[in-house]
């Protein structure tokens, strides 16, 4: 086992689950003062990944849903719940790949964060890659970690 212990605050304007459109949504990442100048350097890359915590997850059914029709749409056939952005996760962590907007002091700016408002713990450094469709789904959390993850796609510096 290990420990996990918050390090940011997640700001946004989503404060409940279901609100969609992830895509378009901007966040600030407010890191705690004391690991600041971890940050440094991370300004030359275009994406981060973000890990957080699913703090509002409900409950997991294996047998109801690991298989099951996103946002229950009666039209759309069953997939994997490794396969959709749903609340019911069979563990409460999430991640998603960002856009990184700017850095300000202890403040790192990101579009597509799908977490609500909440609390932080690590931070991954990503690069200038596709990010992929960020408006299908819910976001269920606050509580994130940031981490670096590999510099091979370090961008020019702006």
């Amino acid at each position: 086992m290990f420990d996990i212990h918050a390090i940011a605050t997640v700001k946004c304007p989503v404060n409940q689950m279901s609100q969609g459109n992830w895509a378009t949504v901007d966040s600030e990442i407010h890191l705690d003062p004391e690991y600041a100048a971890g940050l440094q350097g991370l300004e030359g890359f275009s994406h981060v990944l973000v890990i957080f915590f699913l703090d509002r997850a409900q409950g997991f059914d294996r047998k109801t849903q690991l298989l099951r029709r996103p946002r229950g749409m009666e039209d759309m056939h069953e997939v994997g719940v490794f396969a959709q952005r749903t609340k019911y996760r069979p563990n409460p962590i999430g991640v998603t790949a960002v856009k990184l907007l700017g850095i300000d002091g202890n403040v790192v700016r990101v579009r597509g964060l799908d977490a609500l408002d909440g609390r932080v713990s690590r931070f991954h450094q990503g690069g200038d890659r596709s990010v992929g469709p960020g408006d299908q789904g819910v976001g269920s959390s606050g509580r994130v970690i940031l981490e670096e993850t590999t510099p091979y796609h370090h961008t020019s510096p702006k």
